[in-house]
């Protein structure tokens, strides 16, 4: 049995294991991104300086920068850490000191190419939504990071017996033989166990949210919190109503906007004949029919808030405002939440290390580096053992018969 084990371990883990260095060299390309937009940020922050604002000051700030402005996704609200206004959009932002509202920096996105490709080899494979062989490419790098879980812990189970093995200067190849890179595998596999299981089970709730948010309870827990109560149509009445759902201590942090449907892709090619126009004529008027629906239909305004005992200190209570009917539409409290609805709140930030102390990220970084190691001397190690099999077998065959 254990060497039936052993050899699925091997066979089964190669062709993962290419899969699997690829997801984890960019998911430490990634972490770096994430440090060097944070050293950005804290430059940026030191050219402006925080000072209290009162919730009058704020809702009369807010209804001048949102003035005339479309496509908003988000506003960040003044913080320790944020020490200003800054109105966020699709590849642009408007950032607003406290005491010089006037004075308006208006800045677009610089789309690294290298960043966007890498994250999308992280995500997808490149593959993107076309997929391989009907299938998209997230799925694939989901179970790729749910079987390499599955493997890691059955090597665990082969480990266990020569424990006594383990040595920490074995975490990197001491030398060039294939002994110094198995005993690297073994090593480098048990350090980085529990970061192989927090990533691959945060990055498939990622993928899979419905089914997550199902098996941890969480629809149910939002569809009992719907409420309505109306309110007098202004930026001043909905802070009021926030922060009186907020306890005492609650900061806010963030108004996010609704997401803007997506548009119906472009019929690239010109029509034929008239069946084709009909058709393209019928389609622009149904979708001029549902655009208008959806510009008539609720905007929901949410106000994220950091309130005590929110985990890791991300803003997990939240309150959400119908801002074309001016209602309020419910309150989340991250006390309030059942354990499935907490434990879903945090797995997004625990995959991405966004919004997350800067230690956590190095501390993804360094563990990405230790199992791209790991996975790799596991791959060296396979070949250079085929190999000298593979050497023997030819010398053996290679001997002439000889007579007893």
């Amino acid at each position: 049995m254990k060497k039936f084990l052993s050899t699925l371990h091997r066979w089964l883990g190669f062709p993962l294991g290419i899969l699997f260095v690829i997801t984890f060299v960019t998911g430490a390309i990634s972490s770096v991104e994430e440090l060097l937009k944070r050293v950005d940020i804290s430059i940026e922050n030191s050219d402006y300086q925080y000072r209290p604002t009162t919730l009058a000051e704020n809702a009369d700030v807010l209804a001048v920068i949102t003035e005339g402005k479309k496509g908003i996704r988000s506003i960040v609200m003044p913080s320790f850490d944020t020490p200003y206004y800054r109105v966020e959009a699709r590849g642009e932002s408007w950032t607003y000191a406290l005491n010089d509202i006037e004075d308006e920096q208006h800045a677009k996105d610089r789309e690294n190419s290298f960043f966007k490709t890498n994250l999308q080899l992280h995500r997808n494979y490149l593959l993107g939504r076309e997929g391989l062989w009907g299938v998209e490419g997230k799925h694939y790098a989901a179970w790729v990071g749910l079987i390499a879980t599955l493997i890691s812990l059955l090597g665990l189970w082969l480990w266990w017996p020569v424990r006594k093995s383990f040595k920490a200067k074995d975490l990197v190849p001491r030398g060039r033989k294939r002994k110094h890179f198995y005993y690297n595998h073994m090593t480098g596999g048990v350090v980085v166990l529990l970061a192989i299981l927090l990533f691959a089970i945060t990055g498939a709730s990622i993928t899979y949210r419905t089914f997550t948010e199902q098996l941890l309870g969480v629809e149910s827990a939002k569809s009992e919190a719907k409420q309505t109560v109306s309110l007098d149509s202004h930026w001043q009445a909905w802070l009021e109503m926030a922060y009186a759902q907020m306890p005492a201590g609650a900061v806010l942090q963030q108004i996010r906007y609704p997401r803007p449907p997506r548009k119906a892709a472009e019929n690239r090619e010109a029509p034929n004949n008239k069946t084709t126009r009909s058709q393209t004529n019928f389609k622009s008027v149904t979708d001029s029919k549902r655009n208008t629906v959806e510009k008539l239909s609720e905007q929901i305004l949410t106000f994220q808030f950091h309130a005590p005992g929110d985990w890791l200190g991300l803003a997990g209570s939240r309150v959400s405002i119908d801002k074309q009917g001016s209602v309020l539409v419910n309150t989340s409290l991250h006390a309030d939440l059942s354990l499935g609805a907490k434990v879903f709140s945090i797995l997004k930030a625990l995959h991405t290390g966004h919004d997350l102390p800067a230690y956590y990220v190095v501390l993804q970084l360094l563990l990405s580096l230790l199992g791209t190691v790991m996975v790799f001397s596991g791959l060296v190690s396979f070949i250079i053992k085929k190999r000298k099999r593979n050497q023997v077998d030819r010398w053996a065959n290679s001997q002439p018969l000889t007579e007893s």
